[in-house]
């Protein structure tokens, strides 16, 4: 989900992305239970021009991937930093 606002002449973007969810490791399943899953997580990404938010960031290494390969076209240097800070 994306979206867009002006705040005192400032265009804000948001974009939310939502990571399926993941197994969990335990040694005591419930009954009649084979895999439990970790809930989808939801991070969201507030940016302008300059600068941006993370909130929520993922937490494995393939989900934090794939908000980095997300479309940001609104912002010149949020994909170069997610990139730089994320690695």
């Amino acid at each position: 989900m994306k979206g867009r606002v002006r705040t005192r002449g400032i265009p804000l973007n948001w974009d939310v992305l939502v990571t399926p969810g993941i197994p969990t490791v335990t040694s005591d399943p419930p009954p009649g239970t084979e895999q439990q899953m970790w809930s989808p997580i939801s991070s969201t990404l507030i940016y302008g021009k300059r600068d941006a938010v993370l909130v929520d960031a993922p937490i494995t290494v393939e989900q934090a991937h794939a908000l980095e390969r997300r479309d940001h076209r609104d912002s010149d240097g949020i994909r170069q930093g997610l990139h730089r800070r994320g690695r």
